[in-house]
């Protein structure tokens, strides 16, 4: 039998020297057909081509996760911030009302003091003129 008789060996030919050709340029197995491809060649290519999709999926997911960590402990941070202000406009708000309440309760203490010294100053007064008309008399 010649070789021509034998068939498929050209393919096999073709094949041979594109792998020769792939082992001494590995960037020109992606940038070729397809077709023009041994199967052993599109299949080494397809699942390299899987695990690097899979490796960058993965690194994506742990920037994800990471970023996810980072907000939630930022939220938790900011929340304890958040509560912490609040407690200390509560605590103002209370104070503010105790001393306006203070002042109020300092402002009436005040017109009762007011009040009463009025009332001594008049009765002081009146005992004076009821003095005064006791030496008249």
């Amino acid at each position: 039998m010649s070789k021509k008789a034998r068939p498929g060996q050209g393919a096999r030919r073709r094949a041979k020297k594109r792998a020769e050709a792939a082992k001494a340029n590995p960037d020109a197995i992606d940038s070729a057909k397809a077709s023009t491809l041994t199967r052993r060649q599109r299949i080494t290519n397809a699942n390299e081509r899987r695990r690097m999709t899979n490796a960058r999926l993965d690194q994506i997911e742990q920037t994800v996760q990471q970023t996810h960590r980072e907000a939630a402990e930022s939220k938790k941070e900011t929340d304890s911030w958040r509560f912490r202000t609040d407690l200390d406009a509560v605590d103002f708000k209370l104070s503010a009302s105790n001393v306006v309440a203070k002042l109020a309760k300092l402002e009436a203490e005040k017109e009762d003091t007011k009040k009463q010294l009025g009332d001594m100053a008049a009765t002081i007064a009146r005992m004076e003129e009821e003095l005064k008309k006791k030496e008249k008399e």
